[in-house]
Formats: C-alpha cells, sequence, structure tokens
C-alpha cells in the first residue's frame, strides 16, 4: 500500500505563521525511507530530542526487532516542504478483558529496545497546528485504531499539556498517570560533583575505588575501535546473565531475544557516530563490569548494566563511579537514570524529574468501556500482545 496523501488548512496558534499544512500517512517501511534524511533535522528542532526517537534508532529497531510492523505514521510538511512534525507510530493490539481487541497506536522503537520518552516529534513554534494536524488526520482514518499507547512519556517537552488541550477540542478520551525519572545534573569539574555527595557516600566510593585499584590489575576501558566494541558487547551479555543466574532469573536477554538483536544493530551504529557511551572494568585481564548507554544531544542515557556477581564487592558502584567521572570530563552535563526514584539512584545525586504515562482514545462505543474504569496497558485486565518475532 502506498502513502495516502491530503492537504487542509488547519487552524494556528497566534505566533505560529505558516497557514497550510500537508498530510502524509505512511503505512510501508519503503515509504517511511523517503523521509530518513530529514528526519534527525526536524528532531533536533524540537523539545522532544532524545537518542530513542532518532532515525538510526527507529531503523535499527525495525530491522532487529519486528521488520513487518503495520506503521501508521502521520508526518506534516509546511507549504514549503520543511517537516513540521512526525508522529511514528506503528498498530499493535490489546486485548481487554482476555477477548475485547483494539488496534493501539504505540511509538516506534519502543518495545524491547530499552526506550523511554515516547512523543510526537514536533518542531518549536509549530507544536499546537502540527499535533492538531496529526490527530485529525488519525481521526479521518478511525478505522484503523482505538486507542494510543505513550508509556513513560517525559512531562519537560510541553506535548502532554498539549495534548490535554487538543484531545478535549476534538471530543477524545484521555488518560494519564505519574511516573517518576531520575536524572543527574553534572557540573563542569568532578571535584565540585563529589562535593554534592554524602559525606559517607564519598567515602565508600573513593576507598572501594582504591582498594579495587591497588589490589588488583585494574583498567577503566572504553571501546575506541571495533575489536574493542565486539569485546564489550560479548561482556554484556555474558555478565547480565551471569549476574541474574546467580538471583535464579534468566536475565533480560535470554527473556527477550529480539533485545539482543536490536543491541546487536544499534550498537555498531551509535559507535560509528560517537552515540555510544560504553565503560568497562578489565581486572587482572578479564571484563568483570559493563555500563551501557548512549551520549546524545548534551546528556548519557544509562540503558544497561552487567557486572560479574562472584569476586569484588561494590564494582558495579566503582564503575558507576569512573563512568560518571569520565562523563564530566567529556563535557557531559546530564546523566539520565530514567523512568523510577529509587534510593540507589537517589544516592547518585540524582533529582526527580515527572512524567506521565498516557492512554488517549478516539471517540466510539468500544472505548466508552475502556475508559469506563481505569485500565492500563501493563495491568492484568488489558494486556497488550507480543511482537511477531522477525
Amino acid at each position: 500500500m502506498r502513502s495516502e496523501m491530503s492537504n487542509g488548512v488547519f487552524p494556528l496558534l497566534a505566533e505560529e505563521t505558516a497557514p497550510e499544512l500537508t498530510i502524509s500517512v505512511i503505512r510501508t517501511r519503503e515509504d517511511l525511507k523517503a523521509y530518513a534524511d530529514r528526519w534527525n533535522e526536524l528532531l533536533a528542532d524540537s523539545r522532544a530530542n532524545s537518542i530513542f526517537l532518532t532515525w538510526q534508532w527507529i531503523d535499527a529497531w525495525l530491522d532487529g526487532v519486528s521488520p513487518q510492523l503495520p506503521l501508521l505514521t502521520v508526518v506534516v510538511s509546511d507549504r514549503a516542504g520543511r517537516l513540521v512534525g512526525i508522529a511514528p507510530f506503528y498498530v499493535s493490539a490489546l486485548k481487554l478483558l482476555g477477548g475485547i481487541p483494539f488496534r493501539c497506536l504505540r511509538i516506534l522503537g519502543d518495545q524491547d529496545s530499552g526506550a523511554e520518552y515516547p512523543d510526537f516529534i514536533l518542531r518549536r513554534n509549530c507544536e499546537a497546528s502540527a499535533l492538531h494536524a496529526i490527530l485529525i488526520a488519525l481521526l479521518s482514518r478511525s478505522s484503523a485504531w482505538h486507542c494510543i499507547w505513550l508509556s513513560k512519556m517525559a512531562g519537560w517537552t510541553g506535548t502532554i499539556d498539549l495534548l490535554r488541550r487538543t484531545s478535549e477540542q476534538l471530543g477524545l478520551f484521555m488518560r494519564e498517570r505519574p511516573v517518576d525519572f531520575a536524572t543527574v545534573d553534572l557540573p563542569d569539574n568532578h571535584a565540585a560533583w563529589l562535593q554534592g555527595l554524602s559525606k559517607n557516600r564519598r567515602g565508600y566510593l573513593r576507598r572501594m575505588t582504591r582498594q579495587l585499584f591497588e589490589s588488583h590489575d585494574a583498567q577503566h576501558v572504553c571501546p575506541t575501535r571495533g575489536e574493542d566494541l565486539t569485546e564489550l558487547m560479548e561482556a554484556l551479555f555474558d555478565l547480565h546473565g551471569k549476574r541474574w543466574r546467580s538471583l535464579g532469573e534468566p536475565g533480560t536477554f535470554v527473556r527477550s531475544p529480539r533485545k539482543k538483536a536490536f543491541y546487536q544493530r544499534m550498537a555498531p551504529r551509535a559507535f560509528k557516530l560517537g552515540w555510544l557511551q560504553m565503560d568497562g572494568l578489565r581486572v587482572d585481564g578479564r571484563i568483570k563490569a559493563i555500563l551501557y548507554g548512549y551520549a546524545y544531544n548534551g546528556s548519557i542515557v544509562a540503558i544497561q548494566t552487567g557486572y560479574d556477581p562472584v569476586g569484588f564487592d561494590g564494582i558495579g558502584n566503582v564503575l558507576q563511579y569512573l563512568a560518571i567521572q569520565r562523563a564530566i570530563s567529556e563535557g557531559i552535563r546530564q546523566y539520565d537514570l530514567l523512568a523510577g526514584y529509587t534510593q540507589h539512584k537517589e544516592h547518585w545525586r540524582s533529582r526527580r524529574r515527572l512524567g506521565h504515562d498516557v492512554l488517549i482514545g478516539r471517540p466510539c462505543l468500544r472505548n466508552r468501556l475502556l475508559f469506563a474504569k481505569p485500565f492500563w496497558p501493563t495491568g492484568r485486565f488489558l494486556r497488550p500482545e507480543r511482537l511477531a518475532m522477525p
């Protein structure tokens, strides 16, 4: 099926100037690729700018997780052909009470990847008109979907406020619930960051680091070439599995082979672009701990860890300490620990940020049932279907 095209004039906010927007509804991956060269430029000029919405993330995810997904991505352009909005949706399935099906729109790249912060990609100063146009386009294709599920959405991009207002205008159902996130704001020198830690925490980190490097042949390693990346990725999968097996669990990469496939595709791409942030500890000749994340837009997002559960106590904390030190030296100003504000994250001098889970429904009888009770796709009454294996 080819992309569906339609033009329309939509009401704008007073500060917005473009009088006409063109809508493209993308249903195939071939047509999605037509926007690859312009995707990241729009993202960089949006408040939703995160690695999880880059073209490289989405393309690697489609390659490794689910190449045959049915798409329902909406692209908005202004009169000059400049992109002003993208809603990178695919169609998935939910079941209510074990049997009532719902066609659900989700953001590409959101499952089996570690992604958070799903969002509409809206150009600054065009947000209201672009979002309105996207939702109108989706409502004109109402047979293709029932609801939109945005899990762990950032609360600081402004999109949630726009969604509330626009959903009310268009008669959409909308439900939200708070989600806590944790991030560490980094100063321009390591001493200043250390000074912000508690005295006990500061002493613990210094003591454990000194003990490790004095008692063992220890090195803080990072990938600088392809061979390093291969070694560290293999160590990540191995150490992550060892840790979880020691707790009687199979671990993420055993439970979700798709996630491992995604990491294997995304890591080399991120490495070539300078986005990959991997830190390892080699102790007595062997990698004993790994931190895996991405450096993007002045921030590091911490995605995954792996460490040997047998041996040096506190090695994960030592590596985190060294990784933050490296990030500061490279000019990074935020170390993002993502969803959940736990005591462990608080120890690293993190601050709490508020986001939301958001569920939106088009006006129809089926959604009256869905929104009559506080059902969420993470509960036992409303469940998402798993993606098909590639």
